[in-house]
Formats: C-alpha cells, structure tokens, sequence
C-alpha cells in the first residue's frame, strides 16, 4: 500500500515520497528532501565522481506549500547544494509559483512552475521516488532536455472516470534555463579545442506540454514536447525542440520507468536519448535494480565519434529503513565521452580528451518527509 501511495501521488505531481508537516490546520506544510553519497570514478569526472572520490555532496531541499483558502496553493522550494569551484554551498530558489484552481479539470500556475516533464520532471529532487542516487544522465542531465521549472504561465487537469482510467495534461508556455554539456567542439567546422564546459542555456519562446494516460493498474503512459528558441549569452537563439514518449508504474514489488526523448537544434546538432529502469523489491527492505541507457548525438556532416556516443549499464542494491529513508548503492559503467570530462582542467583538447571508458561506483542515502 506504501507503494500504492507513491504512485497515486506521482501521478498528480505532488512532489514529496513521504508524508509532509502540516501546520495552521493543514494551511501551511513543509516537507523536504535530502541525500549525500560517495561519488568514485577509475577515470574521468562523470555526474559528480571523480578518481580521488568525492565526498561533498551533501544536498538539501525545502518545499512550503500554503493554501489560505480551497481555491487558492503557494508553492516554494529552495535548494542547498554542495560548493562548486570556489564558491561555497549554493542557495538556488528550484520553484515559487502561485496555483488556483477552478475544478479539476483546470489549474492555473504562475511564476517560476515545476516543468512538466517526462517521469520525473516534478520529482527530480526526490531520491526516495526512484530506484537509483542518479537519475539518468542523457535525459535529466546536461543534456538540453529538461530543466527543473519554467518561467511563465501553465494550466493543469485531471479526469478519471470510474473504471479507473484518466487523462492528466499539462500545457505552459514561458522561458526556461537548461544545462548543457557539448563534448564535441573539436568535431565542429572549425573545430574548438577549448575544454567543454558545462554551461545555462535560455530558452526563450517557449511552448510546451503533457498528456499522461492513467490506468487502473498504476501504469502510466505519457507525451512530452516543447518548442522554444535556444541560445547561450549573446549568441543568436536558434529554433529547438524536445519530443518524447515515457512509461512509468510503481508496484507493491516492481518499479519501472522507460523513456526516449529526441532534441534538435536547427542546423546544429540532434540528440536522441532513451533508458530503461527496472526494480524490484526482496522482501520488505531490499530493492534490487538495474538500468540501461543509450544518447547518440548527430552534427551535420561528421562522422560517428565517442565524443558523440554515451552507453551506461547501471547495477543497484538498495536497503529502505523506511519509505522516506533508503541507503543506495550502484555500479555503473559508461563507454562514450558525451558526458564525461577529462579530470585534468588545465590542458586544451584534443590532448586531453577524457578516455572512452569511465566506471562509477556510488554510496549514499536520500531521504524525504
């Protein structure tokens, strides 16, 4: 039923795997999230590892909600992520945006809103909602994809018809930031040997959306799309889209979540991405799981080159204290660089592209309320 649970609120985008604090009579709650893990590589930097190991990874996440009267939700989180570089532990505001409701068959948001996208759009932040520490890196990564919340103005709805089947859709329109990471700047026409950098890209323009098809046996079918313009700094925004299918259920004992996006940016590169994740549960406490993903990258005119290609097989064994708290550990082996940085940043590519092959190994724990 713990499960069940879970599922009932994906499906309705509430963000917290666990019960939240309610206070003022239930008018105000507070709930939160938080992880750290040990992060090693045996070569290259990928998602927050590195070869030396990397334990400042604490992260923390707080979400009030108000509602001073039926129609009427305030929504705001706020993020505390580990230092990067320099800079000491980062404060980012995730989501603050305003929702009234009209009927369930229509909700209106407003300001910077949770982007509805894929399984794990809204729940990007909620370790204990998934199976691994990291979400899949071609479709939650830098990857040009997704982002964490939109800028603008979005409506949302529900039905459900008696047998148990409904429709859920999400329709916005705005701007969003992304990140991206574009391993192949020595491949380009002329080429650029500087080391690639992870960068913020805005998309301006923007129009976007998701229609969910709800089963009575807790799977989920989903469409998502956006269209917008795209562009880093001062350079010219070019026309950029996003398209893709996803499938997702939680079960008593089995969780899975399938999906394939594709990107394009007009005359630059596509990107198609996809991955499957499984689960399943041993008993009470003992979770199980495994996850593979492909992304290819295409440039007009060049050939096939690891720089383009990211193919990851993941293992998990996880032990959950309680639905809100789990402790995880993973192995993943990746062959391709599209992801992956060279752990010296000093030397220009190509003599210091990072190698073909980089092996994870992840220990840590999440947790939620």
């Amino acid at each position: 039923m713990r499960w069940r649970l879970l599922a009932i609120l994906v499906s309705v985008a509430v963000a917290p795997a666990a019960p939240a604090v309610e206070l003022a009579d239930g008018k105000l709650t507070v709930s939160g999230s938080g992880a750290w893990a040990w992060l090693r590589t045996d070569r290259n930097l990928y998602v927050g590892g590195k070869p030396s190991g990397n334990w400042d990874t604490a992260t923390f996440d707080l979400l009030l909600t108000a509602r001073p009267r039926p129609e009427l939700m305030l929504t705001a989180q706020a993020g505390f992520d580990p230092p990067s570089g320099d800079e000491g532990e980062h404060v980012s505001l995730a989501w603050v945006f305003a929702e009234w409701r009209f009927s369930d068959l229509a909700r209106v948001r407003i300001g910077k809103v949770q982007q509805p996208f894929g399984n794990y759009g809204e729940l990007q932040f909620i370790g204990t909602a998934r199976p691994f520490y990291t979400l899949a890196t071609s479709v939650y990564g830098p990857a040009d994809m997704s982002a964490e919340g939109y800028w603008g103005v979005g409506v949302t709805g529900e039905w459900t018809a008696a047998s148990g089947f409904g429709l859920q859709w999400d329709a916005y329109g705005g701007a969003l930031e992304t990140s991206s990471y574009e391993a192949w700047h020595p491949l380009e026409t002329p080429p650029t040997f500087d080391k690639p950098e992870t960068e913020d890209r805005f998309a301006s323009n923007l129009v976007g959306g998701r229609l969910t098809l709800l089963t009575p046996w807790e799977w989920l079918l989903r469409v998502s799309g956006s269209h917008s313009k795209i562009g880093s700094g001062d350079e010219e925004r070019l026309p950029f889209y996003v398209i893709g299918a996803s499938l997702f259920h939680r079960g008593e004992v089995l969780w899975v979540s399938a999906e394939a996006f594709q990107s394009a940016e007009k005359g630059q590169e596509t990107q198609r991405a996809a991955y499957l994740e499984l689960a399943a549960f041993l008993g009470r406490h003992f979770q199980v799981a495994v996850r593979g993903e492909v992304d290819r990258v295409t440039l007009p005119g060049v050939g096939g080159s690891p720089l383009l290609r990211h193919d990851e097989i993941a293992l998990g064994l996880n032990y959950w204290f309680d639905p809100g708290f789990v402790v995880k550990a993973s192995c993943h082996a990746v062959r391709g660089k599209r992801f992956a940085e060279a752990e010296d940043p000093g030397t220009a590519y190509p003599w210091n592209e990072p190698t073909e092959r980089t092996d994870l190994f992840v220990v840590g724990m999440q947790f939620s309320f």
